[in-house]
């Protein structure tokens, strides 16, 4: 059975691949890219030949990658394997991953090495609706065991004192997201508040980096 960790075809998760793939230009290597959804969203024949590689750590969602068509889908425990070995390549994607591996250092380390233009995407465990949820007693997730609950659960500003050791931020977007979508106005007025007030209100942001010069 697939470990889902959440719903892949609403348009939340679609608006914050866009972004990510409006950041991509070249060969791109997804690490932790799930089924590939990612692949959908970039130029047209990025499946069919070397330009698009996926890494992940869920046999069962590569399976579904490949009968979509991606042709290299590799998989790789990130949290015993190195990343390290594979090809340079335009662009090192890391959407959602950082936060469930056990040594972020290394991942974001090697990436470094295989790519001078590296694109993050992170998730908000701090909104104000969880918030709320720990004051309560609930817990940040229903279920904090999963495979894909997250290890960690930082600021933004801690998010971007980490990935500034290694990178230079050129630019993010903050992204928002409901269990079920919701009307567009309400969406509307929730993305200006995530901006104004992101901590509290955004859901998680999408980074375009490049390597900090030595």
């Amino acid at each position: 059975m697939l470990k889902n960790y959440g719903r892949l075809d609403n348009r939340y998760f679609k608006n914050k691949l866009k972004k990510i793939a409006s950041y991509c230009k070249g060969s791109v290597l997804d690490v932790g890219g799930y089924t590939g959804e990612l692949a959908e969203f970039l130029e047209e024949n990025y499946i069919f030949d070397h330009n698009y590689w996926l890494i992940d750590g869920d046999k069962e969602a590569l399976k579904i990658a490949e009968s979509k068509g991606i042709l290299w889908g590799v998989y790789m425990d990130l949290n015993k394997e190195s990343i390290i070995h594979c090809r340079k390549f335009n662009n090192i994607v890391l959407s959602d991953i950082l936060d469930l591996v056990l040594d972020p250092d290394k991942l974001l380390s090697e990436a470094t090495t295989l790519s001078n233009h590296i694109i993050i995407s992170v998730t908000n465990d701090n909104t104000i609706y969880h918030r709320i949820k720990v004051l309560f007693g609930r817990g940040i997730s229903s279920s904090p065991f999963n495979i894909h609950c997250h290890l960690r659960h930082p600021t933004f500003k801690q998010w971007e004192d980490f990935i500034g050791k290694y990178l230079v931020i050129k630019e993010k977007s903050y992204w928002i997201c409901f269990r079920y979508e919701k009307p567009l106005w309400v969406d509307w007025i929730l993305l200006r508040f995530a901006n104004l007030l992101p901590n509290l209100f955004a859901r998680g942001a999408v980074y375009e980096c490049s390597v900090r010069p030595k």
